[in-house]
This record gives C-alpha cells, structure tokens and sequence, in this order.
C-alpha cells in the first residue's frame, strides 16, 4: 500500500499584506530640496554656494537676512502636502514602491522651480540691494542674483527610507 499526501498552501492575502507594508515602510522616505552640498563656487570665492544661501536666508552681520527658500515653502506647504498624500495613497492601492518614489521626485523638481521662481520673477518681497551693491553689480537691482550661480544651484535629492 503506497501511502500519498498533497500539501496546498494557501496565501490568504498574506503577500498582498506584506506589500502593504514595503509601501508603509517607504514612509520613511522624503525629499529635500534647496542648496546642498559643499562644492565650492566658480567665480574664486572661498564660500560654497550652500554657505551663501544659508547667509542669504538667515542674514549674518551686515548682510540682511532675505529668506528665499522658506517663502515658497511655506506659501505651498497644503498644496506639496496634498500631493504626498494622494501619492501614499496610489501606492498603497497599487502596491507600487516606485510609484511613491516618482512621484517624490517629481515633487522634489517642482520645490526646487518654486524656489528658483521665487527669487527670479521679481515679484518676491526681498529687501532690496543698496547702493553700493547695485553699483558693484553694474546697475542691477534685483537681490540675491549677482552671477547667479547660487540659484542656480538649487537641486532636490529623494532620500529613500529604510
């Protein structure tokens, strides 16, 4: 007498579960975007351009402070809020990590134009140049652009979770 078994598994969800949670675990994940990085400028200056921003943003002795990252950060907060929360809830129905990681890159680049925007269309309300600094710029009013290189630097970097 030969004796046979059969051994069915059954899933019950659980790969769909553990999908779930990846995409929950990506939560961990985020984008920055602003000046980074240490690299130093082109123009023979000691300061990198994340060191100039920082001056810029903050001010530091005689040099005002004119915020250009926060404002637009701040003016756009719910709308970058609403488009990460439809992107979780994409990848959670989809179970699709990469989904998630798009969307925060498309999301980064839009922050970094945003800033860019802010600073270059003119109708930001910096403090403006004295003077002396419009004359060193050979006429030029507009703040925060001289050689333009530090807006210009301006990137964004999606940090992925663990």
């Amino acid at each position: 007498m030969k004796l046979t078994h059969e051994v069915k598994a059954i899933d019950h969800g659980l790969k769909a579960i553990k999908k779930k949670f990846d995409v929950l675990r990506a939560r961990g994940s985020y984008v920055k975007a602003g000046v980074m990085g240490d690299a130093n400028r082109n123009d023979g200056e000691t300061l990198t351009n994340a060191q100039l921003a920082s001056i810029h943003e903050f001010g530091l002795g005689n040099v005002p402070a004119r915020p250009w990252i926060r404002p637009p950060f701040v003016a756009k907060r719910e709308e970058y809020l609403t488009i990460l929360r439809r992107a979780y809830e994409r990848a959670l129905k989809s179970d699709n990590l990469h989904e998630l990681e798009r969307v925060l890159g498309l999301l980064g680049a839009k922050m970094a134009a945003d800033i860019k925007n802010y600073v270059t269309q003119g109708n930001s309300p910096l403090q403006p140049n004295t003077p002396e600094t419009i004359a060193r710029k050979r006429g030029s009013t507009r703040p925060l652009i001289d050689t333009g290189q530090m807006v210009n630097s301006v990137t964004f970097q999606v940090v992925k979770g663990k």
